[in-house]
């Protein structure tokens, strides 16, 4: 018989691991790839704000929200859940 034992610091063991970043910097790579494809381009300012970095996929920009949750009056483009889900992911929001 084998008994199971959590390990309370499973998930900061996994996100300091160099190889688990690096694999999953390749994730947000293509998220971002597909983000940016899937950006509205009236003059690039929104499409050249989309970042990945350690902590995910996100924007510079003030605008953000009104792009990719849409207005009363514009629909949402959901361009950072599109890059997301176009590299095989998930997307949880962590806007608050």
């Amino acid at each position: 018989m084998t008994t199971f034992r959590v390990n309370p610091s499973f998930e900061l063991d996994l996100a300091a691991d160099v190889e688990t970043k690096a694999a999953m910097m390749t994730f947000k790579d293509a998220a971002l790839d597909g983000a940016r494809a899937a950006a509205p381009v009236r003059s690039g300012r929104y499409r050249d704000s989309l970042f990945a970095d350690e902590d995910g996929l996100g924007s510079t920009s003030s605008f953000w929200a009104l792009i990719e949750y849409g207005t009363v009056d514009t629909p949402p483009h959901s361009t950072l859940q599109r890059g997301v889900e176009a590299a095989g992911l998930l997307m949880t929001d962590a806007s608050g």
